[in-house]
Protein backbone atom coordinates (compact mmCIF):
# COMPACT_ATOMS: atom_id res chain seq x y z
CA UNK A 1 0.00 0.00 0.00
CA UNK A 2 1.45 3.23 -0.96
CA UNK A 3 2.25 5.80 2.30
CA UNK A 4 2.13 9.63 2.34
CA UNK A 5 4.88 10.56 4.07
CA UNK A 6 3.84 13.33 6.82
CA UNK A 7 5.99 12.61 9.76
CA UNK A 8 8.40 14.95 11.52
CA UNK A 9 12.06 14.60 11.53
CA UNK A 10 13.04 11.20 13.45
CA UNK A 11 15.05 11.57 16.67
CA UNK A 12 18.56 10.48 16.75
CA UNK A 13 18.92 6.50 17.17
CA UNK A 14 20.84 5.31 20.77
CA UNK A 15 23.59 3.23 20.69
CA UNK A 16 21.99 0.82 23.15
CA UNK A 17 18.30 -0.21 22.84
CA UNK A 18 16.03 -0.58 25.46
CA UNK A 19 14.91 -4.37 26.43
CA UNK A 20 11.67 -5.22 25.93
CA UNK A 21 11.20 -7.65 28.66
CA UNK A 22 12.57 -5.21 31.05
CA UNK A 23 9.50 -2.56 30.08
CA UNK A 24 6.35 -5.32 29.98
CA UNK A 25 3.36 -3.94 31.24
CA UNK A 26 2.09 -7.20 32.92
CA UNK A 27 1.21 -9.84 30.05
CA UNK A 28 2.11 -8.51 27.31
CA UNK A 29 0.40 -9.92 23.97
CA UNK A 30 -0.10 -8.04 20.03
CA UNK A 31 1.33 -8.25 17.19
CA UNK A 32 5.49 -7.96 16.61
CA UNK A 33 7.51 -5.60 14.62
CA UNK A 34 10.74 -5.19 14.65
CA UNK A 35 12.28 -1.69 16.33
CA UNK A 36 15.71 -1.19 17.22
CA UNK A 37 17.31 -4.24 17.38
CA UNK A 38 14.75 -5.98 19.21
CA UNK A 39 11.11 -7.32 18.08
CA UNK A 40 8.14 -5.31 20.17
CA UNK A 41 4.87 -6.37 20.19
CA UNK A 42 1.75 -3.44 19.44
CA UNK A 43 -1.26 -4.46 21.52
CA UNK A 44 -4.31 -5.26 19.57
CA UNK A 45 -6.79 -2.23 19.34
CA UNK A 46 -10.13 -4.07 19.73
CA UNK A 47 -13.24 -2.51 19.54
CA UNK A 48 -13.06 -0.79 22.79
CA UNK A 49 -9.73 -0.24 23.08
CA UNK A 50 -9.72 3.69 22.71
CA UNK A 51 -8.58 3.59 19.28
CA UNK A 52 -11.54 4.13 17.62
CA UNK A 53 -11.49 8.01 15.65
CA UNK A 54 -7.50 6.92 14.92
CA UNK A 55 -8.92 3.68 13.53
CA UNK A 56 -11.59 5.37 11.31
CA UNK A 57 -9.46 7.92 10.07
CA UNK A 58 -7.03 5.48 8.93
CA UNK A 59 -9.80 3.49 7.52
CA UNK A 60 -11.41 6.46 5.68
CA UNK A 61 -7.87 7.45 4.13
CA UNK A 62 -7.42 3.32 2.67
CA UNK A 63 -10.60 3.70 1.10
CA UNK A 64 -10.91 6.73 -0.64
CA UNK A 65 -7.70 7.43 -1.15
CA UNK A 66 -5.85 3.59 -1.39
CA UNK A 67 -3.09 5.13 1.34
CA UNK A 68 -2.49 5.57 4.63
CA UNK A 69 -0.41 8.86 6.19
CA UNK A 70 2.60 7.90 8.04
CA UNK A 71 1.44 10.12 10.82
CA UNK A 72 -1.77 8.36 11.75
CA UNK A 73 0.36 5.17 11.93
CA UNK A 74 3.21 6.59 13.98
CA UNK A 75 0.22 8.39 16.01
CA UNK A 76 -1.41 4.67 16.45
CA UNK A 77 2.00 2.84 16.93
CA UNK A 78 3.00 5.35 20.16
CA UNK A 79 -0.81 4.72 21.75
CA UNK A 80 -0.39 0.76 20.55
CA UNK A 81 3.47 0.33 22.04
CA UNK A 82 2.77 2.37 24.99
CA UNK A 83 -0.34 0.07 26.52
CA UNK A 84 2.49 -2.84 26.28
CA UNK A 85 5.52 -1.23 27.71
CA UNK A 86 6.62 1.43 29.93
CA UNK A 87 8.60 3.86 28.16
CA UNK A 88 9.40 7.03 27.69
CA UNK A 89 7.95 9.63 24.77
CA UNK A 90 11.72 9.30 23.89
CA UNK A 91 11.77 6.01 23.47
CA UNK A 92 8.73 5.61 22.41
CA UNK A 93 9.67 8.02 18.93
CA UNK A 94 12.58 6.62 18.34
CA UNK A 95 11.46 3.01 18.64
CA UNK A 96 9.05 3.66 16.13
CA UNK A 97 11.16 5.70 13.86
CA UNK A 98 13.52 2.98 13.72
CA UNK A 99 10.97 0.43 12.44
CA UNK A 100 11.16 -0.20 8.68
CA UNK A 101 7.98 2.02 7.43
CA UNK A 102 6.08 -1.06 5.19
CA UNK A 103 6.52 -3.30 8.16
CA UNK A 104 5.07 -0.61 10.68
CA UNK A 105 2.31 0.06 8.84
CA UNK A 106 1.64 -3.82 8.34
CA UNK A 107 1.47 -4.25 11.90
CA UNK A 108 -0.51 -1.07 12.60
CA UNK A 109 -3.14 -2.18 10.37
CA UNK A 110 -2.76 -5.83 11.66
CA UNK A 111 -3.10 -4.53 15.64
CA UNK A 112 -6.00 -2.73 14.23
CA UNK A 113 -8.17 -4.54 11.85
CA UNK A 114 -6.80 -8.24 12.30
CA UNK A 115 -4.38 -10.23 9.84
CA UNK A 116 -5.73 -9.50 5.99
CA UNK A 117 -5.83 -13.48 5.72
CA UNK A 118 -6.61 -15.21 9.16
CA UNK A 119 -6.05 -18.74 9.42
CA UNK A 120 -10.03 -19.73 9.88
CA UNK A 121 -10.15 -23.18 11.56
CA UNK A 122 -13.03 -24.59 13.25
CA UNK A 123 -12.57 -22.95 16.92
CA UNK A 124 -12.16 -19.65 15.33
CA UNK A 125 -15.96 -20.40 13.50
CA UNK A 126 -17.40 -22.19 16.96
CA UNK A 127 -16.28 -18.91 19.17
CA UNK A 128 -17.37 -16.50 16.54
CA UNK A 129 -20.55 -18.03 16.04
CA UNK A 130 -21.25 -18.09 19.81
CA UNK A 131 -19.71 -15.06 20.84
CA UNK A 132 -22.38 -13.44 17.53
CA UNK A 133 -25.20 -14.87 19.44
CA UNK A 134 -24.21 -13.55 22.53
CA UNK A 135 -22.81 -16.85 23.95
CA UNK A 136 -20.13 -17.03 26.20
CA UNK A 137 -17.80 -19.93 24.45
CA UNK A 138 -16.39 -21.27 28.13
CA UNK A 139 -20.50 -21.49 29.93
CA UNK A 140 -21.49 -24.00 26.68
CA UNK A 141 -20.53 -27.49 28.01
CA UNK A 142 -18.44 -29.46 25.93
CA UNK A 143 -21.29 -32.19 25.85
CA UNK A 144 -23.70 -29.51 24.13
CA UNK A 145 -21.23 -27.53 22.34
CA UNK A 146 -21.87 -29.44 18.68
CA UNK A 147 -25.82 -29.54 19.19
CA UNK A 148 -26.12 -25.50 19.95
CA UNK A 149 -23.67 -24.83 17.00
CA UNK A 150 -26.12 -26.90 14.95
CA UNK A 151 -29.28 -24.93 16.48
CA UNK A 152 -27.67 -21.80 15.28
CA UNK A 153 -26.64 -23.12 11.63
CA UNK A 154 -30.30 -24.45 11.03
CA UNK A 155 -31.65 -21.26 12.24
CA UNK A 156 -29.79 -19.26 10.12
CA UNK A 157 -28.20 -17.20 12.96
CA UNK A 158 -24.17 -18.67 12.35
CA UNK A 159 -22.71 -19.31 8.94
CA UNK A 160 -21.82 -23.33 8.27
CA UNK A 161 -18.67 -24.55 8.63
CA UNK A 162 -18.23 -25.79 5.34
CA UNK A 163 -18.67 -21.55 4.51
CA UNK A 164 -16.62 -20.43 7.10
CA UNK A 165 -12.97 -22.76 7.50
CA UNK A 166 -10.63 -22.45 5.71
CA UNK A 167 -9.96 -25.72 4.78
CA UNK A 168 -13.57 -27.09 4.40
CA UNK A 169 -13.79 -24.14 1.42
CA UNK A 170 -10.82 -25.54 0.19
CA UNK A 171 -11.69 -28.66 0.63
CA UNK A 172 -15.40 -28.06 -1.36
CA UNK A 173 -13.47 -26.08 -4.16
CA UNK A 174 -11.39 -28.71 -4.78
CA UNK A 175 -14.24 -31.28 -4.89
CA UNK A 176 -16.66 -29.14 -7.18
CA UNK A 177 -13.63 -28.84 -9.71
CA UNK A 178 -13.11 -32.58 -9.13
CA UNK A 179 -16.67 -33.49 -10.62
CA UNK A 180 -16.55 -31.04 -13.47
Amino acid sequence: METLNDTPRPPDMPSVWPDPDDRRRGLVQGVPVTMGDRVWLLAEGGISAGVGPIRDRLYDYMVTRQTVRMGDVFQTAWSLLAANYDLSEDELSTLIFSADQGELVDAVLDALFGPENPRRGWTEWATTALLANGLDPTKIPVRSLHGVLAHLVISGRAAAPDAFIGSAIHAAKRQKLGSM
